[in-house]
């Protein structure tokens, strides 16, 4: 039997990105959850799902908020004008990777502290919210390897498969309003999921408040994906098709 892990990211971003989440998890079919510890509404987010989740991972973020580090032990990450991280799409648009590698490793690994802080355990998987720096990559990497977490991001050398055997399922086409069709994304990536053993499908799941438009260019796709993960469709898809949802913890 193929089986599918369903991630829901951006755990904090806000509370109604939180009451998405929340309800993803509990009427819908989200196995596992990213938790954003550095953002104001990252400990709302966990009491709303703390019950009906047995998989949270560490979202790193180094691109929203402020930062847990001290701003001037990692100037590489701060923007001196907000004194909060530079933006993804300010650093996605840079020639090269400005990152750090020492600033950035203080910055993960103190995002790692707050998860347990927050949490009382060790994430469950790690991986990186919207920067694609090389440098960031290879410091969650290593701080996997060192604190025995499961790396949930793709590996550096292999677009779309992730270690352990876990294959990501590719990007979608959005249209003028930031949204696509869930179904035929589902459908045209079902002979992929029948063929792999493990595949990853991820989704951003919230409703729409004045924090998250101020933070993210995601907005109406999180309500529609909430509403997906809930419905009727998705739940008989997965049955008619003999797929199991499962969580990140079972390839531990």
């Amino acid at each position: 039997m193929a089986k599918l892990i369903l991630r829901a990211d951006d755990l904090g971003l806000s509370q109604g990105v939180n009451y998405g989440i929340e309800r993803s998890v509990k009427e819908g079919l989200i196995s596992a959850v990213g938790l954003m510890v550095n953002m104001p509404d990252a400990e709302h987010g966990f009491q709303l799902i703390k019950n009906d989740c047995n998989c949270i991972g560490l979202h790193v973020n180094i691109c929203l908020g402020d930062s847990i580090t001290p701003v001037d032990k990692i100037p590489s990450l701060i923007d001196p004008k907000t004194q909060q991280f530079y933006r993804s799409k300010k650093i996605n648009k840079r020639n090269k990777d400005t990152v750090n590698l020492e600033e950035c490793m203080l910055e993960v690994e103190a995002q790692v502290e707050r998860f347990i802080e927050i949490t009382g355990k060790f994430p469950d998987y790690i991986d990186v919210h919207a920067v694609m720096s090389k440098t960031l990559y290879l410091t969650v990497e290593h701080v996997a390897m060192r604190r025995k977490i499961l790396l949930g991001i793709p590996a550096l050398e292999s677009e779309g498969q992730l270690l352990n055997g876990v294959y990501s399922l590719g990007m979608r086409t959005f249209n003028a309003k930031g949204l696509y069709k869930p179904k035929n994304y589902f459908n045209e990536h079902l002979e992929i999921i029948k063929q792999k053993e493990y595949s990853l499908a991820i989704f951003h799941p919230g409703y729409i408040d004045q924090p998250l438009i101020e933070q993210s260019s995601y907005t109406l796709i999180r309500p529609m994906e909430t509403e997906f993960l809930c419905s009727f469709w998705l739940k008989n898809w997965i049955e008619k098709n003999n797929i199991e949802v499962v969580s990140v913890n079972e390839l531990k």
